[in-house]
């Protein structure tokens, strides 16, 4: 498959996820520094007009939402797996093992665990309470019975036939079996019609986990502001709620693309992959 040299998710969750957060750290110091006027704020867009520095400050983006990518997938989408278990499970009704009961070299785990819900708690507290009201199967939900089914019995199927054994094909509830690293990579070879879809929720869901741990940051730096007096109360809140909420909204978007994802790879492994084309042994 031929691929662009830069692509849509260098874009959707690169580049743009380090001009936006490039944009909202000058945002924040300014409104830290005089109120005045959204006009004044956003002065600093400006720059962009100059030729010899628009270069420089694509490639400084580009740079830090590749760092940014990577530090929330060791952490936004981590806590999501944590919690939620990954899409490609929970849609097939399987749940992962609690929280703070990892399957292996469990005390180092759940100092791990602890400390991103920590450094994520903007986030994490919003998620629990959603949680706590039982919002979680909305955006973490399975496949309805019927679906469930065929998808269930398809993927049993196809990995018995390369596993040899219908036991180990589906993980128990905090194992780390990975049956559908092989059903995404069957599917991309082939069924290409459904490609594009799958490399766009990729790109989107990169996009939204980025910009939720952005969001996290945000909320970090308006804290430190108002403890080292640059901030009043007012603004503290103002701000510090509108980033836990946008992280909150984000990260319930990432997981919606995630989600998509996941069922784009069952439904094609749904269409193309027949048990007849298995060699007889």
């Amino acid at each position: 498959m031929k691929q662009n040299p830069f692509s849509l998710y260098d874009f959707l969750g690169y580049f743009i996820p380090g001009a936006v957060f490039l944009l909202g750290i000058v945002v924040l110091r300014r409104l830290g520094q005089q109120p005045g006027s959204w006009t004044a704020l956003l002065a600093p867009i400006s720059l962009l007009g100059k030729v010899e520095l628009f270069v420089p400050l694509a490639v400084l983006a580009y740079v830090i939402g590749h760092s940014l990518s990577y530090l929330s997938s060791i952490t936004v989408e981590k806590y999501s797996v944590w919690t939620l278990g990954y899409p490609s499970r929970y849609l097939l009704s399987l749940q992962p093992a609690p929280f703070f009961k990892p399957p292996k070299a469990v005390r180092p785990r759940r100092v791990v665990r602890l400390l991103v819900a920590i450094a994520l708690s903007p986030l994490t507290l919003l998620e629990l309470a959603c949680h706590w009201f039982g919002f979680r199967p909305l955006y973490a939900k399975p496949l309805d019975a019927a679906l469930l089914e065929c998808v269930k019995r398809q993927v049993v199927a196809f990995g018995a036939a390369r596993v040899g054994r219908l036991e180990t094909v589906l993980p128990q509830q905090g194992e780390e079996r990975d049956i559908f690293r092989l059903v995404y990579h069957y599917t991309v070879e082939n069924a290409p019609a459904h490609v594009p879809k799958m490399q766009n929720y990729v790109a989107l869901y990169g996009f939204a986990r980025t910009l939720s741990f952005e969001a996290v940051i945000f909320f970090w730096v308006a804290l430190a502001f108002y403890i080292g007096g640059r901030y009043t109360l007012p603004q503290f809140i103002l701000i510090g709620l509108s980033s836990a909420l946008a992280a909150l909204f984000l990260y319930l978007d990432f997981n919606k693309f995630y989600r998509k994802f996941s069922l784009e790879s069952f439904m094609a492994l749904l269409t193309v992959w027949k048990p007849s084309q298995e060699p007889s042994a």
